[in-house]
């Protein structure tokens, strides 16, 4: 049994394949922002690394969101592709979820809380908790200092993701305030966290039909909402002019 993960919401597009007994194959862009461009030949050549091909997949998994709007895309449109012609099953993975579940079993410490933080801008961040193979945090678009405030009841956090880099000196300005023992990584997200936590949602039997899976980006785009905004102010003149 086969599963195959993509990971195109960072900055480096990855696809891994997992097994039954939890044994992953992974294959990771070199370079930033190729997803269109790398992710087919990634998947046709981490197969042939698994020893599978498409057509004997048992379901795919796939990073849904948050992360880059253009990346997730990606990653959605493929899985769905793929599922529309040779009717694999599909696995929608939450990326934040993914990402900390994997890097907390990576320290092995159910004590530390994991915290995967992905620059929003405009001093936002897309946020979680995560302790074992569990989100105690809930994921969510949040101000950096709402989310510090979350984590008031752990003393021993590690803080992973692109946004690290951005609100690093805010994190750590908090930690000195508040005492807790922290630690802090720039690396990002990749296809092993879904692999594995997809892993989990197959045994499940957690799959979505081709036309339920779309991305969850979690808020809306700048042109949505900029749009959205024309049309509130229109509506006020309209009103108005009444």
């Amino acid at each position: 049994m086969h599963i195959l993960a993509i990971e195109t919401t960072g900055p480096y597009c990855s696809a891994a394949v997992i097994n039954g007994d939890a044994e992953v194959v992974e294959i990771t862009s070199e370079q930033t922002l190729s997803h269109l461009q790398s992710l087919t030949v990634m998947i046709g050549d981490v197969l042939q690394e698994a020893g599978t091909t498409l057509k004997d997949l048992a379901a795919i998994a796939v990073s849904e969101g948050p992360g880059s709007f253009t990346g997730v895309r990606i990653g959605v449109s493929t899985a769905r592709g793929i599922s529309q012609v040779l009717g694999t099953k599909l696995i929608a993975v939450p990326t934040l979820e993914a990402f900390g579940t994997y890097e907390s079993s990576l320290i092995g410490d159910e004590k530390t809380l994991v915290c995967p933080v992905f620059d929003a801008r405009r001093h936002q961040v897309y946020a979680a908790g995560c302790t074992g193979t569990e989100e105690t945090v809930k994921g969510g678009p949040y101000m950096i200092d709402e989310f510090l405030g979350m984590l008031s009841g752990y003393d021993r956090i590690s803080f992973v993701g692109d946004g690290v880099k951005n609100y690093g000196d805010i994190i750590r300005g908090w930690a000195e305030t508040c005492g807790k023992s922290i630690e802090m990584d720039e690396r990002t997200q990749h296809a092993a966290g879904v692999a594995q936590l997809g892993l989990r949602l197959f045994r499940k039997g957690e799959f979505k039909e081709y036309n339920d899976l779309v991305p969850n980006y979690m808020r809306k785009a700048e042109a949505e909402r900029k749009l959205d905004a024309k049309k509130a102010a229109a509506a006020v003149q309209a009103e108005a002019e009444k």
